[in-house]
């Protein structure tokens, strides 16, 4: 799991800022309103004064599982979950898969359940 860095004296996850959740959006898509749009930003390579040592890079992490949870019940545990890897950063270009899963399996580590799209390009603002 990442955390959002908030402080100077803090530090990034790992110490990687490509582990660093700055965002997570999630809305109806206003092509298919059927549809719903989820966005989740890392901050690869804006660093705050304390920490620009860290060297920086355009990509997400590859060896990292990147997750949403959604508890429905207020168990304080996952029932729905959303799992997202990537690939190595080659060429200027990363693609990454995601999965979705529901029940015990949204509690698991490592991604598990149906891959909803595998091996897509992963976009970039920068």
């Amino acid at each position: 799991m990442s955390i959002h860095f908030s402080a100077d004296k803090f530090k990034f996850p790992g110490d990687d800022r490509r582990l660093d959740l700055t965002g997570v959006f999630v809305f109806p898509s206003t092509e298919d309103p059927g549809k719903t749009v989820l966005i989740i930003d890392s901050n690869p390579t804006n660093a705050p004064p304390a920490v620009q040592s860290i060297p920086s890079s355009p990509e997400f992490y590859p060896g990292a599982v990147y997750r949403i949870n959604i508890d429905n019940d207020g168990d304080a545990q996952a029932d729905v979950a959303f799992t997202f890897v990537f690939s190595e950063y080659e060429n200027g270009s990363q693609t990454g898969t995601a999965w979705y899963v529901t029940g015990w399996q949204a509690r698991q580590p490592e991604p598990a359940g149906e891959v909803l799209a595998d091996s897509i390009p992963v976009g970039s603002a920068a």
